[in-house]
């Protein structure tokens, strides 16, 4: 028994080892190569316009600035400061750090289909450090180990990004955006100078303005990406359509591929397996993270390792964000729905208080029947609406007993009424 356990344990070492040989040979054959992958937004906001509603805590103007002109770049207006101030202040309003949903309608209405914007900074400052280390040299003339002495330069950012759609009314959670960067400088001859601050400020509030970025707009990334390149099954093809940039080349040539492989009577596992993981790739490329993980879910069945790991990680996190992204559009346009709903109920119920315009006969009618001139006066200015007559419709008016006071007042309902002198007196 304790020979076959032996030989087992053997078995699965050897096994092992020749999987990661494997991998390794399938990383030396087929380099990482560069694809851009384009991001949706993270918010999906349609607006036309930006207004910041405020910007508090040190860099938070520096940050403004640098949003206003990504903004402009990409063909949003900025409603500066200025006549953000001058709008609401014709309309008696003023707006704070908070908005409630109250407060976003009536923004709506001053603004229009605008995003409103609100900055806050709790943190933007830089330290400097003294460090050092003892390094290796691995040179015969020098010393085997040598104090390396470092002056290192750290920004700290550290901010909320709060955003309302005034057209929807949706008031988004407030996004977090945090970065350190740091630059050094070293010397193994006495202690350097430090890194200019405002050289690593100007990269922090850059990258923090990159992040507000990709709430608003589509986005590009460089990825490093392996994509297998065999002869067998035409696999090169794909790799260079991907190498190119051609995503749909790619996509197409990758189904070919593995149509081909799976009709083949004894197909090479390992080519098989890359076949699958390369559909299982363009199908990530064009952002198809369910299709990619069903194809990658394959690949790794018939030859499992880290680049169908890795691999399948990226896709995971990819698809997670490309849901909460569909989240936020579907909840967007239910409430979207809501409010349109609720405004034409409000419209509807607007339009069924408001008395009913009497029409030529009616006013007539009421008249034949025998009902005052003063109430008739009243019943047409309730509706405080003009009436725009014909010469005809006047005449009918005269020739029905309607007296010529109660025509100027169907003409204009704002009219006083006129004094009426009791009969019989001169």
């Amino acid at each position: 028994m304790k020979r076959i356990a032996v030989a087992v344990s053997v078995s699965i070492v050897l096994s092992l080892a020749n999987g990661a040989q494997a991998q390794l040979r399938d990383r030396l054959a087929n380099p990482a190569i560069p694809v851009k992958l384009t991001h949706p937004a993270t918010l999906g906001i349609q607006a036309k316009s930006i207004a910041f509603g405020g910007a508090t805590g040190p860099c938070a103007d520096q940050l403004v600035d640098m949003l206003t002109e990504d903004f402009v770049q990409n063909n949003i207006q900025v409603i500066d400061r200025e006549h953000l101030n001058t709008l609401l202040a014709e309309h008696n309003f003023s707006i704070t750090g908070y908005v409630d949903q109250k407060t976003t309608a009536e923004l709506g209405k001053i603004l229009g289909p605008a995003a409103l914007v609100f900055v806050k900074v709790q943190r933007c400052t830089s330290e400097k450090k003294s460090l050092y280390e003892n390094r290796d040299t691995y040179d015969r003339n020098l010393p085997p180990v040598i104090r390396v002495n470092i002056s290192r330069t750290q920004f700290f950012f550290r901010g909320s990004i709060q955003t309302v759609d005034l057209a929807t009314g949706r008031i988004f959670a407030a996004t977090t955006i945090e970065n350190a960067p740091s630059v050094q400088n070293e010397s193994d001859n006495g202690v350097p100078e430090f890194p200019s601050e405002f050289e690593v400020q100007d990269t922090s509030l850059h990258q923090a303005a990159l992040s507000v970025h990709r709430l608003f707009f589509s986005w590009n990334e460089n990825k490093s990406l392996v994509f297998f390149d065999d002869d067998d099954c035409n696999l090169k093809q794909a790799y260079q359509a991907v190498k190119k940039g051609a995503v749909e080349d790619a996509l197409h040539l990758s189904v070919q591929n593995l149509e081909k492989c799976r009709s083949l009577p004894k197909a090479d596992a390992r080519t098989l397996s890359h076949a699958y993981y390369n559909l299982g790739m363009s199908h990530y490329v064009a952002g198809e993270y369910e299709d990619a993980l069903n194809y990658l879910g394959e690949a790794s069945k018939l030859r499992p390792g880290d680049i169908v790991k890795e691999a399948t990680a990226l896709c995971i996190l990819a698809s997670e964000s490309a849901a909460q992204t569909r989240r936020i559009e579907n909840q967007m346009a239910v409430e979207a729905a809501v409010a349109t709903d609720r405004s034409q109920q409000r419209q509807a119920s607007a339009a069924a208080k408001q008395p009913k315009t009497l029409s030529i006969k009616e006013i007539i009618a009421m008249r034949q029947a025998g009902l005052s001139e003063e109430l008739t006066a009243a019943a047409i200015r309730k509706n405080n609406e003009p009436y725009n007559l014909s010469v005809e419709e006047m005449l009918e008016l005269k020739t029905n007993g309607i007296s010529e006071d109660l025509i100027k007042l169907m003409l204009e309902p704002t009219l006083s009424p006129a004094r009426q002198e009791p009969r019989g007196r001169p």
